[in-house]
């Protein structure tokens, strides 16, 4: 029970009920939140964050599906979607699918190794490179691993020949799944394919050989030797 007014007297007559403290709406009274769980400290405790696996911006990936045991890959948050890098793209149909068939250059700054492969398409997605230009691109689903882990992930298919790394992780190959580190890179300790480096060998290139000139000689000439008898005359 509530009185009418503050300043009634307590033996008022007229009283009204109290409004329902479960009761909703600009009548009824709200509940009192429920206090937060405090620390030893009194201050109000924090959720815990999860912790996601730690990845550099360049990394080494794996993509089975693709046939591709080992890819550099750079890390971008500043892209949207992911990116490959393909030559010979080629689109076609089988059955009531959209296909798609290309070649894959997995090692970078290295056109011998490649990788001839097809993938299921999609869509086709405009997206726009660095340069501002706005092209339409095939998407692709395939799995991806690193870390020990595998997740599915959205591709898209580009000449990427003119950039330094042949594959890029964006945004949504990253979000809620790894936490990106970008003053370190190849966490993963994935060593990459064994690449024997070849020693550059110079090759000297025999040239004209030019004819001796003849040198002429100074010869001493032999003076005739005096007689002792006539050197110790006097004269």
């Amino acid at each position: 029970m509530v009185l009418c007014s503050p300043w009634s007297s307590p033996n008022c007559a007229c009283e009204v009920p109290s409004p329902d403290p479960q009761a909703s709406g600009p009548r009824g009274v709200r509940p009192l939140s429920r206090p937060r769980p405090s620390t030893k400290s009194g201050r109000p405790a924090r959720k815990k964050l999860l912790r996601l696996p730690l990845l550099g911006w360049r990394e080494w990936v794996a993509l089975p599906e693709l046939g591709v045991a080992h890819i550099k890959a750079k890390l971008d948050t500043g892209a949207r979607t992911s990116s490959l890098h393909v030559s010979h793209l080629k689109r076609f149909r089988r059955g009531h699918r959209q296909m798609v068939s290309f070649v894959l250059h997995p090692i970078q700054r290295c056109s011998l190794s490649t990788i001839q492969t097809e993938a299921e398409v999609l869509e086709e997605r405009p997206v726009r490179s660095s340069n501002g230009e706005v092209a339409m691109r095939p998407v692709i689903e395939t799995t991806m691993q690193v870390l020990g882990t595998s997740c599915l992930i959205e591709v898209t298919l580009a000449s990427r020949d003119q950039m330094g790394f042949r594959m890029l992780l964006g945004r949504s190959a990253l979000r809620r799944r790894f936490d990106v580190s970008t003053g370190r890179s190849f966490l993963s300790k994935d060593p990459g394919p064994s690449r024997r480096r070849v020693k550059k060998t110079k090759v000297k290139t025999k040239t004209s050989a030019k004819p001796k000139t003849k040198t002429k000689t100074k010869t001493k000439t032999k003076t005739e030797a005096r007689p002792k008898s006539e050197a110790k005359r006097k004269p």
